[in-house]
């Protein structure tokens, strides 16, 4: 039975909440879970993140276990299990806490108190607990398990073939009409339709989850097209992305894939973004003047395919922003009240305030915009490492596409989501650190001649 805590998710239809409280647990999802631990505790560092990801996109989210009310998701022991090997081989050794560190742990502490505050039971002070053990968790076991360029790198290939079997999982479930993913738990046996058009979603527990988890990865696997040895697998693997995203038949993929390649169209402006920020501050506020109806009503313009709930996320914002008085100090139990659906958040500024107050919503921008600067900063710093330039640029980008998506989608209670954004999050604050930019700048140094050939003169 769900708590009052958790009422408000059941309500949001994206099926994994359906499951909370149960224990959901398959033979084949036990295995996989035990598989990937192992890998976890067993592989070599720069590998060892490849199991959370293989997590995200092949198990379905609702695999739990559940003791005396708690859920355990498979994730939170794959967090538990990374934890374990990174304290028992000392590979937080190295680990400084900068900027984005500080401000993660403020924002979710800030979120999780004004939650119990607001709902003042021993259940939200358990269901917040374990979001912050999810968030904290998962960003800390990649700051230490992703360590340099290199291990972005290889996740970004390992997603890039990890695509092809996925989207053929794609074709299967369009052209047969099912799903068999439910067998697992967490996905519908019926692939969902919309106007006449099927919604694939493999393992993901909506359609809509299934395309923005590709459409965050793609402009990363773009980047490797950028390398002569892996430009078939970026190609490959983009082509695939973009098929999975053309299968799930919703507009909000459809959308954040558009912002990746505008992202990445973005490069030839690299050093002017500080014009083209302000702006585009100065145009929106433009429109706001001179439209008839409030900027932001342009989201329900938006629609990529028939039947796009676009109107809904104009509304949302429009009564956040109306009932501003009622969530700004610790967020409101409900938004039912505000009009037809609004109880569903698809939203995440929205969310982070309703579910956390204006505190909460503010430290999340912050930590967005700490991640953009860490990101700047790292591309400048490897650009003379023309492949390492395009990398970075990509991971920017893939964050800008996270952004697009809030608007769309909230990330809470999905693994599916969390990961690449906590993967971003932590490699941004990692990469940019001191000891990072030292062991780069090194490692590109042009090497001293051996003593035997010093002295001599080279040809040319």
């Amino acid at each position: 039975m769900l708590t009052a805590a958790q009422e408000p998710f059941r309500k949001a239809g994206f099926g994994e909440q359906d499951f909370h409280g149960v224990t959901t647990l398959h033979p084949v999802g036990f295995l996989a879970l035990v598989v990937l631990g192992a890998m976890c505790l067993s592989l070599r560092r720069r590998h060892s993140a490849l199991p959370f990801i293989l997590l995200s996109c092949l198990v379905p989210s609702a695999q739990r276990v559940v003791i005396l009310t708690l859920d355990f998701t498979f994730l939170r022991l794959l967090v538990l299990a990374g934890c374990v090997r990174i304290l028992m081989r000392g590979e937080y050794s190295g680990i400084r806490l900068g900027p984005l560190d500080v401000a993660m742990i403020v924002w979710v502490l800030v979120r999780s108190v004004a939650y119990v505050a607001l709902h003042g039971d021993f259940s939200a002070v358990v269901y917040r607990m374990g979001g912050a053990y999810d968030l904290l968790g998962l960003y800390f076991c990649f700051r230490c398990l992703v360590r340099d360029i290199r291990d972005v790198d290889f996740l970004v290939r390992s997603v890039a073939l990890l695509t092809f079997p996925i989207a053929l999982i794609f074709v299967v479930e369009k052209l047969t009409g099912r799903n068999h993913f439910a067998a697992l738990g967490g996905a519908s046996e019926f692939t969902g339709i919309r106007e006449g058009r099927l919604r694939a979603q493999g393992p993901f527990p909506h359609a809509i989850l299934a395309g923005c988890y590709f459409a965050v990865w793609l402009p990363m696997i773009v980047g490797l097209v950028r390398r002569p040895r892996t430009r078939m697998v970026g190609a490959g693997g983009a082509a695939a992305a973009l098929a999975i995203i053309v299968m799930c038949a919703s507009s909000t993929p459809v959308g954040a894939a558009l912002a990746a390649f505008f992202g990445l169209a973005m490069w030839p402006l690299r050093r002017h973004l500080r014009t083209v920020r302000w702006s585009t501050v100065a145009v929106t506020m433009l429109l706001h003047l001179v439209m008839q109806a409030p900027v932001w009503h342009l989201l329900s313009r938006v629609s990529f395919s028939g039947g796009s709930t676009s109107y809904h996320r104009y509304l949302l914002i429009d009564n956040a922003i109306r009932h501003f008085s009622e969530w700004a100090v610790i967020g409101s139990k409900d938004t039912g009240h505000w009009g037809h659906a609004m109880y569903d958040l698809t939203n995440q500024f929205v969310a982070e305030g309703v579910r956390g107050g204006a505190l909460a919503l503010i430290l999340f921008a912050v930590v967005l915009a700490l991640a953009f600067g860490n990101f700047g900063r790292l591309w400048r710093s490897v650009r003379n490492v023309p492949s390492d330039r395009a990398l970075a640029w990509a991971l920017g980008t893939s964050l800008f596409v996270h952004v697009v998506l809030f608007f769309g989608v909230s990330i809470n209670h999905s693994q599916e989501s969390l990961v690449p954004f906590l993967l971003l999050l932590a490699a941004s604050a990692t990469l940019t650190s001191q000891p990072m930019r030292s062991r780069a700048r090194s490692a590109y140094r042009v090497q001293a001649p051996h003593p035997q050939l010093a002295g001599k003169a080279t040809p040319g």
